[in-house]
């Protein structure tokens, strides 16, 4: 069956990669400049590279921000870097492949991701590549203090090529609402220093063959039922945000704890207990050290 048509319901990125398979066309480059507040190792090279995304060696002179360069490669029928195609089946993304991209990155590393520039270059041609700024508003938070702002545990080269892989197979009806989800938790976390119980929605994700299930928090108390583990309700601001932190990085010693929420080892390991007693964490020996890993 021929899915490169109006009738295909498939996120824009999925079918360019297929384009670019089915096509003898050389197709061009758009490199796109994106910005956040984790620091991401590594390097993502999915597609035989069609979509190319590594860290470069600078921060972003303005708000401080860890640089990458996200390229993709585009067929020729697709002349806009910020292609918004529509289809007679209702698909329809505002953002295009790029923001595609971004609310997919978001989601996977729980972090939220900026656009700064992008530039388009032809294999083969001599014209000089224009780039293109663009305006974004960022809202200054201390995210060092935020689990989900943490560059713990961060590498493209882990799981996130699965991770897409696997939203590839996903029943093309499904894709409008699906990447949809994902913009809105991207716009959700850029008002993070705006809203100050948005620093509760790390996603949860999970495969439930054939579907991605997905789950947020909108509130404190939302994010405290979803443990499902008696007595987390009685859990105050302060201990929710160690449960955050401990989510977001799997494991954590005492020292850990105590150092990242800048409290004393005594306090620390009052609230490491009591996560304990709660099933919300699990206590193991390693070495010298317990650490403390989080339960699902």
């Amino acid at each position: 069956m021929n899915t490169i048509n109006n009738m295909d319901s498939r996120m824009n990125w999925i079918r360019n990669l297929e384009s670019l398979t089915l096509s003898n066309s050389s197709g061009h480059y758009v490199d796109y400049e994106i910005g956040s507040e984790c620091n991401i190792t590594g390097v993502l090279d999915y597609s035989n590279s069609n979509i190319f995304c590594s860290p470069l060696m600078c921060k972003d002179p303005n708000y401080g921000l860890s640089l990458y360069n996200l390229r993709i490669k585009l067929t020729d029928m697709q002349q806009s870097p910020n292609i918004k195609q529509k289809n007679e089946n209702g698909y329809y993304f505002k953002g295009g492949i790029i923001g595609e991209l971004l609310s997919i990155l978001s989601i996977f590393f729980g972090c939220r991701f900026f656009l700064i520039s992008s530039k388009c270059t032809t294999p083969g041609s001599t014209s000089i590549p224009i780039k293109t700024y663009e305006v974004f508003v960022y809202k200054k938070y201390d995210y060092k203090k935020m689990s989900m702002f943490s560059s713990e545990k961060r590498n493209f080269t882990q799981g996130l090529a699965e991770f897409m892989d696997k939203i590839s197979l996903i029943d093309p009806k499904y894709h409008q609402n699906l990447i949809s989800s994902f913009h809105h938790y991207l716009r959700a976390l850029k008002y993070v220093g705006i809203d100050s119980e948005l620093v509760y929605i790390l996603p949860r994700y999970s495969f439930v063959n054939p579907y991605l299930v997905l789950t947020f928090s909108r509130t404190i108390e939302e994010l405290k039922g979803q443990y499902g583990k008696e007595g987390v309700g009685e859990l105050n601001k302060e201990e929710m945000n160690g449960v955050v932190f401990i989510q977001g990085k799997k494991e954590v010693t005492k020292r850990e704890y105590a150092e990242y929420f800048r409290i004393s080892d005594k306090k620390a390991q009052r609230h490491l207990s009591k996560f304990s007693k709660l099933g919300i964490v699990k206590q193991e020996i390693k070495g010298p050290a317990t650490i403390y890993i989080f339960q699902k």
